[in-house]
């Protein structure tokens, strides 16, 4: 820039932006050669942006899209799978014991402690052996 007169108004001008001219602006330009060359060589700027700008660059290539959508559903599937195992699985080995054995009452109540210890141990033993019976039918039938 060559005269300091008309910064901003050379500049927007040459763009096209000036919307008021200031008093003297247009007979200062063409007395004056520097802020005439000041204008032309924003205009030559101010095309050459515009060229740019409306170019076509060549085309990138395409963003990779994201592909994590279904990651929700896979989660929500596995807990409501978790969910059924969870309410299912006894309910099933229940009856697994109940068809194994049939349900029979004890032949007599429990003793209580202060009973005969070897009428404790009888029974006890009674119970071992019936849960040994139970464990084995349960084995069986799961292989």
């Amino acid at each position: 820039m060559e005269c300091t007169q008309f910064r901003d108004e050379k500049l927007l001008d040459a763009y096209d932006e000036l919307d008021v001219e200031p008093d003297g602006y247009r007979e200062h330009v063409e007395s004056c050669s520097g802020c005439r060359n000041d204008l032309e060589d924003f205009r030559e700027i101010s095309d050459q942006y515009r060229l740019a700008s409306t170019e076509c660059l060549p085309r990138l290539a395409p963003a990779r899209k994201r592909r994590d959508h279904w990651i929700p559903a896979i989660a929500a599937a596995l807990l409501i799978a978790v969910l059924v195992g969870v309410l299912v699985w006894p309910s099933r080995s229940v009856s697994v014991v109940s068809q194994a054995v049939p349900p029979t009452g004890l032949s007599s109540p429990l003793p209580a402690w202060d009973a005969d210890d070897e009428a404790f141990d009888r029974e006890l033993s009674e119970l071992r052996r019936r849960l040994d019976r139970l464990e084995f039918e349960i084995r069986r039938r799961n292989s």
